[in-house]
């Protein structure tokens, strides 16, 4: 069956039933409830590139999301998924998955030229991106959730990576820990410039530098075997660390096993503080102490965001996120140590 099958049977025209599925122009209510009621009896589905043609619109997103390490997404990554597809669905719009990411340029050219989509949400952006220079070029409504340069013209939701890792040392610092590490993500994301990487190194830097120290940087590979060889590395180089940031999920539940393994006691010997999805503080064998990235949120204002471009709406999007520390069992002070007044004041479960 087709539209002229309708037709014929509904007794309208085909014009009719296009405008009936379209709503461009009004018809009565009788006769498109005589419409509708031939499609349900013949249990036909309108084709969804025919209506999309004739709508202009196919009331699908896309979402690119690139693997991590080419092979598995993070937990924080499904997490991002479920609550993008979800504000998605709540305003009747589908989500298309795609892994284009910096190797896999071709599938973001096929989105942006098919139209087979109304607008499309980027993740995981570099510095340098050219997903997104392809997509500000097509025209196509979009939304990067993460961003290239500091203050990008596009529209896009960040965590305020620089924030929350400076967050982090200073607490660390405040509970008396003064050799610290950063656990960053792998080096490939890291000289590829994923702007999460490439912020926190910086941001880590700088704050211990204005506190009049210095510390190390390492590349972890996006996998929780890989916490064992980092820690491994850590030791080699900063034998007597006794503070650990980690920005990279992926490896975050092995840290806390590998640190014991190596003989490192969290809290007592080396205090933990990470950037990182909530349920993850939880699952480690001790709590940890986190700056709670709130991926569900930035998933949700992005969808929102994006519908609004497409639906018209001119002003721009900028939204950074900067949720505060909250300190759990794994950066409590060192025995002897004393805790300042800045760490008692924070959030504490």
């Amino acid at each position: 069956m087709d539209i002229g099958d309708v037709a014929r049977l509904a007794g309208v025209s085909r014009s009719t039933v296009s405008y009936a599925l379209s709503g461009k122009r009004p018809i009565s209510a009788k006769t498109r409830e005589r419409i509708l009621q031939v499609m349900r009896d013949a249990d036909y589905v309108p084709n969804a590139s025919a209506q999309a043609l004739r709508s202009g619109t196919t009331s699908t997103l896309a979402m690119v999301i690139p693997p991590a390490d080419h092979n598995h997404l993070t937990a924080g990554q499904l997490l991002l998924i479920g609550a993008a597809v979800e504000a998605a669905a709540d305003r009747d719009y589908d989500v298309l998955m795609s892994p284009g990411g910096r190797d896999r340029l071709g599938s973001v050219e096929r989105l942006v030229t098919t139209r087979r989509i109304d607008g499309l949400l980027l993740t995981e952006a570099q510095v340098e991106d050219q997903r997104v220079k392809r997509t500000q070029r097509s025209g196509l409504p979009f939304v990067v959730i993460g961003r290239t340069t500091d203050r990008p013209a596009y529209d896009w939701v960040d965590l305020d990576w620089d924030t929350s890792v400076r967050s982090c040392v200073q607490h660390l610092l405040d509970v008396g820990r003064r050799r610290l590490v950063l656990i960053n993500r792998s080096a490939a994301l890291f000289a590829a410039g994923y702007g999460a990487a490439v912020r926190s190194d910086r941001a880590f830097h700088d704050e211990l530098a204005s506190n009049g120290l210095s510390g190390e940087g390492f590349a972890c590979d996006d996998n929780v075997y890989a916490a064992a060889a980092c820690v491994r590395e850590i030791l080699e180089r900063v034998p007597d660390v006794d503070g650990v940031i980690s920005i990279n999920e992926m490896s975050l539940p092995g840290l806390v096993p590998a640190l014991s393994d190596a003989g490192r006691r969290v809290p007592d010997d080396v205090s933990v503080c990470a950037v990182a999805a909530a349920p993850l503080a939880h699952d480690s064998p001790v709590p940890l102490t986190t700056v709670d990235n709130p991926l569900a949120e930035m998933a949700e204002r992005a969808v929102e965001s994006l519908i609004a471009r497409i639906n018209g709406f001119k002003s721009p999007v900028h939204v950074l996120l900067a949720p505060p520390l909250t300190v759990r069992a794994s950066s409590v002070p060192p025995p002897g140590g004393r805790r300042s007044r800045r760490t008692q004041s924070a959030t504490t479960t």
